[in-house]
């Protein structure tokens, strides 16, 4: 099953959501350190980014084979932060999943939820698409500071 999907997706591509292009070549291009913290295999992350032109931009991947305990549980996370030399305090995780929104909070990281279900999530943001994150949201969710910009999906 991996197989076919790295192989779909070397023949057919892959289209970022709205707004993940920005924000990952926007923080990049801003200094932030950018982890990917993912339950999926390592070969599955490797092509998605080769594919996407994306690598350049994080400085550590941590993938299933490197945890002993999926989300919830916030193993991947502290891995991703210490792989980046950040604390946990200092991260901010966008996630589509409860689970993986369990696990960053439990790791005492701060949390955008995204997705259609996005609402659901237990994040201090909630947006069905990146790209309705004003420019300075990610200083704002670490200073702690509400932003009137942000639209929480509705109900």
């Amino acid at each position: 099953k991996e197989e076919l999907y790295r192989d779909l997706i070397r023949k057919h591509g892959i289209s970022p959501l709205p707004g993940v292009t920005y924000w990952v070549r926007t923080l990049h291009t801003r200094g932030w350190l950018q982890a990917i913290a993912s339950a999926a295999p390592r070969a599955n992350i490797d092509v998605v980014l080769k594919t996407l032109g994306a690598a350049h931009a994080f400085q550590a991947i941590v993938s299933a084979e490197d945890v002993h305990h999926g989300k919830p549980d916030p193993e991947v996370y502290v891995l991703a932060a210490a792989r980046l030399g950040v604390p946990a305090d200092k991260c901010i995780v966008m996630e589509d999943a409860a689970a993986g929104i369990a696990g960053a909070r439990s790791a005492g990281m701060r949390t955008i939820g995204v997705g259609h279900n996005a609402e659901f999530l237990d994040a201090e943001v909630a947006v069905r698409f990146l790209d309705l994150l004003q420019t300075d949201a990610f200083e704002r969710l670490l200073q702690n500071t509400p932003d009137p910009a942000i639209k929480p999906v509705p109900a």
